[in-house]
């Protein structure tokens, strides 16, 4: 796929420079800049949005209704086919207006209670508009239920060295899996609205002169759910010094949860169910993904799964040992 033609022919680009942006994104993004100004170029992954075109009709439809005084909203910029959404062959383009920004990598404790604070500002604007109709992008993406029988499954399926590394690790997963059922009891009477359901740190962009949240992005996700959800994996994110990190020492950041919490209104048992529920949640996910052979999540080296699995089963042991001193504290 020549790139610059597609931009030149459907957009009307010219002087046209790409920059390949790599990380923590489902969908192929490139930064694109040109005489025309600064954008960003996505090609939809079909394997994770079975329906681009109601995908991309429904963000319509949310980027027209958004109206905050705090927060930018994504811009998809119309092609020359009167669409903003360009099929060529297998493949479903678009292009966003560039918001001049940054990503945040290392979260701080004002990073935090500025992301809480806009979280609750991006739920304003779902509350606000009209879901009637709305699709699910990702079938199933908040079924905990799901989530556990792939796990189940992934074992009676799992790669025998694979395997054996699990076994041998002594890893007991049924507190885990007890968390996660809890969650998923929880859900069954919450109250829904549309929700962003990925509310990680590099989905927050940060104003490069005055270091403020701007934008909240990575709109595909939306769909209805309990904004717990969101609260716990923004949680997730924030509180935790990473996926990706050594399991060596702790990763627990308890002052930036307390930033959090000091910026939420609502039962505290509540929340610390969510978050657990959603960290042993997504370390079931990251085990799944090892003992199958890595089908889902990119990995770097064949270890990749296990390593995040064990960073996310830490780090809801971590928190849960905090809230139960925390809770005996106060």
């Amino acid at each position: 796929m020549d790139v610059k033609k597609l931009l030149a022919d459907y957009w009307g680009l010219t002087d046209i420079e790409l920059y390949p942006i790599e990380s923590g994104l489902i969908n192929a993004t490139t930064k694109v800049q040109s005489a025309q100004g600064h954008f960003v170029l996505q090609s939809i992954n079909r394997h994770v949005f079975p329906d681009p075109i109601t995908l991309h009709a429904q963000l319509l439809r949310f980027s027209s209704a958004f109206a905050s005084a705090t927060l930018e909203k994504l811009q998809f910029v119309p092609a020359s086919a009167n669409s903003s959404l360009v099929h060529v062959g297998d493949s479903f383009f678009r292009l966003v207006s560039y918001i001049p920004s940054r990503t945040i990598t290392h979260p701080s404790i004002e990073q935090a209670r500025q992301a809480i604070l806009a979280l609750q500002e991006f739920h304003a604007q779902c509350a606000a508009f009209d879901t009637k109709d709305w699709q699910e992008p990702i079938p199933g993406f908040l079924a905990v239920a799901q989530r556990v029988q792939a796990f189940q499954l992934a074992l009676l399926q799992a790669l025998p060295l694979r395997k054996q590394l699990f076994e041998e690790a002594n890893l007991d997963v049924s507190v885990y899996l007890m968390q996660a059922h809890n969650w998923a009891l929880f859900l069954e009477s919450a109250p829904i609205q549309l929700i962003h359901a990925d509310p990680k740190c590099s989905n927050f962009l940060v104003d490069l002169s005055t270091n403020h949240i701007r934008a909240l992005i990575d709109w595909d996700t939306l769909m209805l759910g309990s904004v717990f959800y969101d609260y716990a994996d923004l949680i997730r994110s924030f509180c935790s010094k990473g996926e990706e990190v050594s399991t060596e020492g702790t990763l627990f950041l308890p002052e930036n949860y307390e930033a959090i919490v000091a910026n939420l209104h609502g039962d505290a048992s509540v929340l610390q169910q969510a978050v657990l529920g959603v960290v042993s949640v997504q370390g079931l996910r990251f085990l799944s993904d090892f003992l199958v052979g890595d089908v889902y999540y990119t990995v770097k080296d064949a270890q990749h799964n296990w390593r995040r699995a064990c960073n996310q089963f830490r780090l809801a042991t971590e928190m849960q040992d905090y809230f139960t001193t925390h809770m005996r504290a106060r």
